[in-house]
């Protein structure tokens, strides 16, 4: 069986998803600084909302309209206070840009070792997925970061900051361990008898005695298309001799 059609290949090696960290966006509409704890995110998942899947460690960063910093890492003010928008209702932002910038700087705590990693949200429409992180880890880091900005805020936009939740999927494919040694094949006692053949060291004289059904049938099918040939002439033969003598008395 070939590596692509072996089953450990096909059932390890494709990515899927083990969980989703979900963001409440609505502090986004206020500039206000990145705090400590909401950085670390709970990853879940659907069908096991109860089980632990790791912590997606990510923050949303106000910037500037000129996507400089607003804050530094203190949470203090290191820009210009007249670039900081007041804004103490969000329809204060209609009309206005806004800018900030996510960054998702790892997962710690994976329920198991990724061979293969990667992040994917949508953010105002848009489809965005970090790089794939294939490193064997159970905390995979990406340092990824990502400027997102609105020219002029609307109140649709407004309003999915407000009503919607961002989720990051996390795609992963595990890492085998200890992978089988021996291939698929008819050589294997356990796939021999499952196929109906004795299992065990008789395994070479069963393909043998197959092989040699194989050849006689072939031989057998070989002569009866021979034979069949040969019927299939006589009966055109015969045809044609009808249709001459046909011809002869009738005239046509």
């Amino acid at each position: 069986m070939s590596d692509a059609h072996d089953p450990m290949t096909m059932l390890y090696d494709p990515t899927f998803e083990l969980g989703t960290a979900v963001l409440f966006n609505e502090p986004l509409l206020y500039f206000l600084p990145a705090e400590a704890e909401d950085k670390m995110v709970e990853i879940k998942n659907v069908g096991d909302p109860r089980g632990n899947y790791g912590q997606l460690e990510c923050m949303w960063s106000p910037l500037t309209a000129d996507g400089d910093p607003m804050y530094n890492a203190e949470g203090d003010i290191c820009c210009s206070e007249d670039l900081v928008p007041d804004i103490a209702d969000p329809a204060d932002l209609l009309g206005k840009s806004w800018c900030y910038k996510l960054e998702i700087f790892g997962i710690s705590k994976l329920p198991v070792i990724a061979a293969k990693c990667y992040c994917q949200y949508i953010f105002d429409g848009q489809t965005y997925t970090t790089e794939v992180i294939d490193q064997h880890t159970d905390h995979p880091r990406w340092d990824y970061s990502c400027i997102h900005r609105v020219e002029e805020v609307t109140q649709d936009f407004i309003d999915r900051l407000q009503t919607n939740s961002m989720n990051i999927h996390v795609y992963v494919s595990p890492y085998i361990a200890q992978p089988p040694d021996d291939k698929i094949n008819t050589q294997n006692p356990i796939i021999a008898k499952n196929m109906g053949f004795t299992a065990g060291h008789d395994v070479n004289t069963e393909n043998e005695l197959l092989r040699q059904k194989v050849a006689l049938l072939e031989k057998e099918n070989a002569n009866l298309k021979e034979q069949l040939k040969k019927l299939t002439g006589g009966v055109k033969a015969a045809i044609g001799e009808a249709k001459a003598k046909d011809a002869a008395i009738n005239g046509k």
